[in-house]
């Protein structure tokens, strides 16, 4: 069974994020999910100690949900990051959490990386209230093809654009549809 680790790191309860993140485990068949909402616990920063360079295996020293969860998305099959778009970039809590996959680069290594499973899967989804999506699909791209070096190395973007109010995506049947899609697709 493929293991899929979906993070929603949008700060909103009950808003568009939400939405996508549970349609997403909903209709993601034959597979194990993993959902983790930032949100719900506390995520520390990058401290740049360097304790998790020179490691086979990608690892952090931090005791929080990233330190658990670096090992699962070295091993993963999939994952997929749910942020909402603020002021033309992803979330600070979206940015937090791909600044912890430091602990995945390794510079020492000819590929820059410890991660020990290649060619997964990748989604960044996000839900946004204006701008023209192909702006932000073009940002989502170049987003992507920096997880490469945690082996996201086959990925799709999505970006759901005027949803403004909370929940409103759900609304939307193209957008469902596109999620639908990535989902059978993971």
């Amino acid at each position: 069974m493929k293991k899929v680790i979906i993070v929603n790191v949008s700060p909103r309860k009950g808003g568009n994020s939400d939405v996508i993140t549970a349609r997403l485990a909903e209709k993601a068949n034959d597979a194990e999910i993993r959902t983790v909402i930032f949100r719900e616990t506390p995520v520390s920063p990058c401290l740049a100690c360097n304790v998790c360079k020179g490691k086979e295996t990608p690892f952090c020293v931090q005791k929080d949900v990233m330190g658990e969860l670096i090992p699962e998305l070295d091993g993963c099959d999939a994952l997929v990051l749910v942020s909402p778009i603020y002021f033309g970039r992803l979330s600070g809590p979206a940015m937090l959490f791909i600044d912890r996959l430091y602990s995945i680069f390794a510079p020492d290594r000819e590929t820059a990386s410890n991660a020990t499973k290649t060619g997964k899967k990748l989604a960044l989804v996000s839900p946004c209230g204006a701008g023209p999506a192909d702006v932000y699909t073009k940002y989502l791209e170049e987003t992507a093809a920096t997880f490469g070096v945690a082996g996201f190395t086959d990925s799709r973007v999505l970006v759901c654009g005027g949803v403004n109010a909370p929940g409103e995506v759900g609304e939307h049947a193209e957008d469902m549809e596109k999620i639908d899609e990535i989902a059978a697709w993971i």
